[in-house]
């Protein structure tokens, strides 16, 4: 395919200006350094050995940095060679000082694999550099010659063989771990590891943007246990952190580490011209349904129809499009599309899903799209782990154009193979859930996909840099779904490529978390007070809380010990679900796979339809422990209908916004499962509905509410048949566009809306953390309610349906099937809490308001475009004024159209030709 990536989308069969918006992202020159003192010579030269002679401006500042002593986080783009930043340091430490080591840890054992070999090859350089140079020095004759350094890297991983634990434990110089690892192992058993604690020199916290919520919460603590234990035994280790760009890196990283964090975030890498991609699937009529299909030799194009392999329409006439439905094609079908029409031009392209089902769905849909023929089960010799996962296809050239699924669920060999697969071009499409979006080595990359937001600005870069890692062009696509943040993104480009990343938001005083971590630690050491040090302001209550209910010991020195002897091992820092649920086959007993106990009830209930690795099994029992099901091959899926009751149990912020009082509180949510229905497959249909009756799932979390007084709901009552129908449709839709605020996704949120709730008397719409003592996401939403509102407003108002969709006011998690909601209440209700025109009727909704015309709002306009231009120039060369000219050039490009005197648009044009060259 030629580099005019966007041009040959837009010949793509069946095309229907799916492409919202193009950015053009202009290329890079490379910016090298020097340190202040040179890199140790045997070093320089293996990096010479290896092609690198010479270091980016990023990489050398974080060499100088490190030999300061301080703590450093080097914040950059994928693909920038952060590697080494801290391979380099911790190598001349070790060179220096034997007996030194470090600790590398990796969010993921794949990524740490991956890092051991990028490793390896640096350390095999070395070695032959020393011996190349003992050669030199010596006397030839080998008995006389001192044997070569030899340094040991290992990873340490639940892989790893007991023995070999043993060799790594007591040899190794560089350990290649996971947080994991150190939590339930290292520390657990540090009298073990007291070597390796005491000569700690450097700890790598690899791809820390990872580290947020309640993972990045139980990680800092665990970060934090490590520091406690080395001062045990006499060691204070440096910490170097790699991270993608993120709003907050100096206080997300000195929150991670427990200190002072030097940023280095000057990006010196080389970066070839970039296309991005805005790409909106085309509303279809009803709810779009379609047969799949009668199993000949077809593809789905992008138009939704049968064609045969030349791309000529199997079907007479296009599918009518009706734009007030709202309804938009499966994102999943568009991916699958783009991704056999780039393959088809020998692209090479990474296709990212945000589910292991979303993944399994486009494998399948692309393999049709090419064909579908070489289906074989084996691929380079290796049997695929399921029937769908490796494949080769038939490329326009007549050569295998292999396309595979990478996820969870495979073998760590498995997936190496795909990794080497795509890296030497035998797959020429990959398609992957968020576990690429990490540094995994996998070649150049031509293409990327991103089927849906990912949740955040900061995610969807990272995925769209894993294209274009030479200096070549490379293209990125993001596909819209049916969602009100992918839609308004849609509406509102300019936002997105202007937004900076999201803030990245731990919760170190999360008592659910921080009593499981302060249980661990209490079993490595007695807890004291001066471990307040460690563990924050909050320490001393909630020690002597667990004292006092039994969870810890006290001593009679006011030490406190641990009443449990692995209490590590029943602590999962990945979540704060509990015990996970064994789901396993009833005929086999074979494990399936592992649900968290707070999901199980609305994912594993008797009846429900639960897939795994592209197989549905009907689930018949769940227990405390385990759920047991069978495979079965259904036309249908199943889907919760749920109630939610929320009681207030402790205030701690209030102010008024607008008419409504706002609070932050405690609350208590207790959710329930009270039946289900059975939904035919791509049509929705409603096929029965069933009665259960579960156990409710509570638990304490925070919250977001707001209490509507009772003249407003009457207008509200006025604006809709029902002002609660209202209410519910605005907690929807504000639900969907907290993630623009926080960085979260909308999985993490929960909410409830009501006419008249028990402990406020009023009407009160409430939006809490789905994580149990909450993360932080409803306190940005306190903090930002008028600019949530406004958006939130915006969305419903500019959204072109006409009665509600799931770009606007339906949401995926609703327990009643997004029944009683009403679009015209929720915009009324929005624009009363803001104080804007209530709109009078659903016509109102579709016609987006116009700006003044006159002369004295034409000259504000070219005075504000003037102001933002001055910005952009005053802003040093780089993102961010790229960022402030793409968002100037967007809005000039929206008021031409408009309605301005000749003066304004001689000024608008002139505004236009400053910014060339800039």
């Amino acid at each position: 395919m030629s580099s005019d990536y966007v041009g040959q989308l837009r010949q793509i069969q069946g095309y229907q200006n799916q492409i919202s918006h193009v950015e053009l992202l202009p290329p890079r020159a490379a910016h090298y350094g020097e340190p202040l003192q040179p890199l140790h010579a045997a070093l320089q030269r293996a990096l010479a050995a290896r092609g690198v002679s010479k270091l980016y401006a990023h990489q050398a500042a974080a060499l100088d940095a490190a030999r300061s002593g301080a703590h450093i986080g080097i914040v950059t783009a994928t693909a920038s060679g952060k590697t080494l930043c801290y391979q380099l340091p911790a190598l001349e430490a070790i060179l220096a000082e034997p007996n030194s080591r470090a600790l590398l840890l990796f969010p993921t054992k794949a990524l740490a694999h991956d890092q051991l070999r990028s490793l390896h090859a640096l350390l095999d350089a070395l070695e032959q550099d020393f011996a190349a140079e003992n050669a030199e020095n010596y006397s030839k004759q080998a008995s006389s010659a001192p044997s070569a350094v030899k340094l040991f890297a290992a990873s340490l991983d639940g892989d790893t063989p007991r023995p070999e634990r043993e060799r790594v434990r007591t040899r190794a110089q560089i350990i290649l771990s996971n947080p994991d690892m150190l939590h339930r192992t290292v520390l657990q058993d540090h009298g073990r590891w007291a070597r390796l604690l005491a000569s700690l020199r450097y700890v790598v916290v690899d791809e820390a943007h990872i580290y947020r919520g309640v993972f990045g919460s139980h990680v800092a603590l665990v970060l934090r246990r490590l520091r406690r234990l080395c001062a045990h035994y006499g060691s204070a280790p440096q910490f170097i952190c790699c991270s993608a760009t993120s709003a907050n890196p100096q206080d997300h990283l000195a929150a991670l580490v427990g200190d002072a964090v030097q940023v280095i975030d000057g990006d010196g890498a080389p970066q070839g011209t970039r296309s991005f991609v805005f790409w909106n699937p085309p509303v279809i009529e009803g709810s779009g349904a379609r047969s799949r299909g009668s199993g000949r030799a077809e593809r789905t194009g992008i138009s939704g129809q049968a064609e045969d392999r030349n791309g000529r329409s199997l079907n007479p006439d296009p599918p009518t499009l009706a734009p007030e439905s709202g309804h938009r094609r499966s994102t999943n079908i568009e991916t699958s599309a783009l991704l056999a029409h780039l393959m088809r031009g020998s692209t090479k392209t990474l296709a990212f899903t945000r589910t292991r089902r979303g993944a399994e769905l486009v494998l399948r849909y692309t393999r049709d799209a090419l064909g579908g023929q070489g289906n074989s089960r084996r691929w380079n010799g290796v049997d695929s782990p399921q029937p769908s996962a490796l494949s080769p296809q038939p490329s326009a050239r007549g050569q295998p154009a292999l396309v595979a699924a990478y996820r969870a669920g495979y073998t760590p060999e498995q997936r190496r193979e795909l990794e080497l697969g795509f890296q030497n071009g035998s797959l020429l499409g990959l398609v992957s859930t968020n576990a690429l979006e990490l540094g995994v080595d996998i070649g150049g990359v031509d293409a990327v996909l991103i089927a849906g937001f990912p949740g955040s600005v900061a995610s969807t870069w990272q995925q769209a840099g894993r294209a274009g890692r030479s200096q070549g062009s490379s293209l990125a696509v993001l596909v819209a779904q049916d969602d009100p943040l992918d839609q308004f993104y849609m509406r509102h480009p300019d936002v997105f490529f202007a937004r900076p990343h999201e803030h990245a938001r731990i919760a170190l005083d999360n008592p659910y978390i921080l009593r499981d971590q302060l249980r661990c630690a209490a079993a490595e050491l007695p807890l004291h007070d001066a471990d307040e040090l460690w563990f924050g302001p909050t320490f001393k209550a909630l020690r002597d809380y667990l004292v006092r209910h039994g969870d810890l010991v006290g001593f009679v020195d006011g030490t406190a010990g641990s009443t449990e002897g692995r209490p590590a091992a029943s602590v999962n820092i990945r979540s704060a679900d509990g015990d996970p649920i064994a789901l396993k086959d009833a005929e086999s007993g074979r494990m399936i796979e592992q649900v968290a106990a707070t999901r199980a009830p609305f994912e594993v209930y008797p009846g429900a339809v639960y897939l795994h690795q592209g197989d549905s099994y009907l689930v018949s029992e769940l227990t405390q422990r385990i759920a047991l099901a069978r495979r079965a091959d259904v036309d249908y899926y199943t889907q919760t209908i749920e109630e939610t009751d929320i009681t207030i149990e402790k205030l701690r912020e209030r102010r008024e916004c607008g008419p409504c009082a706002l609070h932050l509180g405690v609350v208590q949510v207790t959710r329930r499962v009270t039946g289900y229905k059975r939904k035919r497959h791509y049509s929705g249909d409603v096929l029965s509905e069933h009665d259960l009756s579960l156990p409710p799932q509570s638990f304490r979390t925070v919250a977001v509410w707001w209490t509507v007084p009772e003249a407003l709901v009457r207008q509200v009552d006025a604006a809709c048949e029902d002002a609660l129908d209202g209410l519910h449709a605005m907690e929807h839709a504000a639900i969907g566009l907290l993630p623009l605020f926080a960085h979260c996704d909308r999985a993490d949120i929960g909410g409830l809306s009501t006419d008249r709730h028990p402990d406020t008397d009023m009407a009160t719409i409430f939006v809490y953390d789905g994580v149990p003592g909450g993360v932080g996401i409803a306190q940005v939403g306190y903090e930002q309610a008028e600019a949530w509102w406004a958006q939130t407003r915006a969305l419903v108002v500019e959204c072109p349906c006409a009665e509600g969709c799931p770009a606007c006011i339906q949401s995926p998690k609703c327990g009643n099937g997004n029944q009683h909601l009403s679009k015209i209440g929720a915009a009324a209700l929005a624009s009363l809490l803001i104080g804007q025109p209530v709109p009078s009727n659903q016509r109102d909704l579709r016609a987006p308001a116009r700006a003044d015309s006159s002369p004295a709002s034409s000259q504000a306009l070219i005075h504000d475009l003037r102001d933002r231009l001055a910005k952009a120039k005053a802003t040093p060369a780089g993102p961010r004024r790229a960022a402030l000219l793409v968002a100037l050039r967007y809005r000039i490009t929206t008021e031409r159209g408009g309605a301005l005197d000749l003066v304004a648009r001689g000024a608008l044009d002139q505004i236009e030709r400053d910014t060339v060259g800039l």
